[in-house]
C-alpha cells in the first residue's frame, strides 16, 4: 500500500540562502521536527553533510543519505528506520523561486503494509503534521535565524483537583487558534462581569477530549479555573472539574503557532512509553501568561499535560 505526503511552505528568502539549510544534514540539528522530541538523540553526521544517523529511546534508529541533488532545486534522499519497525522510505525537497521568495516543497513516498490500509489516512495526516512543523521551523530559521520554540522536560507531576467554566467547541484542526480565542473573549469577558472573585488565577487553560486524525476535527473545552462555580452561567458554558491526578508534563516556550511541537513531543513520548497515560482524563494546556501580558510572544510559556496511570 502506497503512502504519500506532501507539505509546502514559501519562504522570503532567495532560494541559495535555503538550500544548504537542507543539504547538509549538520543543519537538521537546529530545524528537525524530531530532534526536538529528545535532545539527549545520538547523532552521526558525515563530514560532507550528506549522511544521517540518529538513536533515541523517543524517536527510534534509522538513517537518511542524498542520494541526488540538482542544485538548488532539488534534493532527492534515502530515509530507513530501523527501530521500532524497519521501514524505507524515499524524501525529496523541491525549491522554486518566486520572485524574491522560495515555494519548498517537501515529499515522502514509501510503502506500509497492507494491514494499516485502516490507518492510512491518520498516518498520513500524522507524518504530515511533522513536515509541517519541520517547515515552519526551516521558514523561520531561514528568515529569522532562530526558532523561538524550546521545551522543557518536567516530568510526571501530582497536580490537585481543579473547577473550572468554560467552552466545549467541536472544529477543524487548522481552525484551533480562531475558535479558541473567540471562545476565551467571552470567558474572560462573563469573569469580567463581577465573576472575577470565584476564579483562582485568572489564567486559562484548554482540555482536549478528542482528535480525530483521519478527519483533522478536534474537540476541546477552553477554560478558565475557579474557586466555585458561579451560581449562574451562560447557556453556552459547560462546568467541570478535573479529578486530582498525576500529568506527564512538557513546558513550552514560544509562540503559540509552536504548540504542536510539545504535542508532537508528547505522543511521541508516549509511544515510547515513557509514561502511561489515564485516559479516562482529557489532556491538557494550562496557560502561565497570555500575550496580554507579554511583550513577545517567545515569552509566552505553555505546559502540555498528560494524565497517566
Amino acid at each position: 500500500m502506497k503512502i504519500f505526503i506532501q507539505r509546502l511552505t514559501t519562504i522570503h528568502k532567495q532560494i541559495d540562502e535555503i538550500y544548504p539549510k537542507i543539504a547538509d544534514f549538520s543543519e537538521w540539528k537546529i530545524w528537525s521536527p524530531w530532534l526536538i522530541a529528545d535532545p539527549k538523540t545520538r547523532i552521526n553526521i558525515s563530514e560532507n553533510g550528506k549522511f544521517y544517523q540518529w538513536e533515541s529511546p523517543i524517536t527510534g534508529t534509522g538513517n537518511m543519505k542524498i542520494m541526488e541533488e540538482n542544485k538548488p532545486s532539488q534534493i532527492d534522499m534515502n530515509l530507513q528506520f530501523l527501530k521500532p519497525m524497519k521501514s524505507r522510505s524515499k524524501v525529496s525537497f523541491f525549491l522554486e523561486p518566486q520572485g524574491p521568495n522560495t515555494k519548498v516543497t517537501w515529499t515522502m513516498e514509501f510503502n506500509a503494509p497492507i494491514f494499516f490500509v485502516f490507518w492510512k489516512k491518520s498516518m498520513e495526516n500524522f507524518i504530515g503534521m511533522d513536515y509541517e512543523r519541520g517547515l515552519l521551523m526551516l521558514k523561520d530559521y531561514c528568515e529569522k535565524g532562530n526558532i523561538p520554540s524550546y521545551l522543557t522536560f518536567s516530568g510526571i507531576k501530582n497536580v490537585a483537583s481543579k473547577k473550572y467554566i468554560g467552552i466545549k467547541t467541536t472544529c477543524e484542526m487548522n481552525q484551533i487558534d480562531k475558535h479558541m480565542s473567540a471562545d476565551f473573549e467571552q470567558l474572560f469577558a462573563f469573569v469580567n462581569k463581577g465573576f472575577d472573585d470565584v476564579v483562582t488565577s485568572g489564567k486559562g487553560m484548554s482540555l482536549y477530549h478528542k482528535w480525530d486524525m483521519a478527519k483533522k476535527i478536534t474537540t476541546y473545552t477552553a477554560a478558565i479555573e475557579v474557586k466555585d462555580f458561579p451560581p449562574k452561567i451562560p447557556l453556552q458554558f459547560v462546568k467541570g472539574t478535573i479529578p486530582a491526578s498525576k500529568f506527564y508534563c512538557i513546558e513550552h516556550k514560544g509562540p503559540y503557532r509552536y504548540m504542536g511541537n510539545a504535542w508532537a513531543v508528547q505522543m511521541m513520548h508516549k509511544r515510547s512509553k515513557q509514561f502511561k497515560a489515564n485516559k479516562g482524563i482529557s489532556p491538557m494546556e494550562l496557560y502561565h501568561n497570555s500575550p496580554k501580558e507579554v511583550a513577545n510572544t517567545s515569552d509566552l510559556i505553555t505546559e502540555v499535560m498528560m494524565a497517566t496511570k
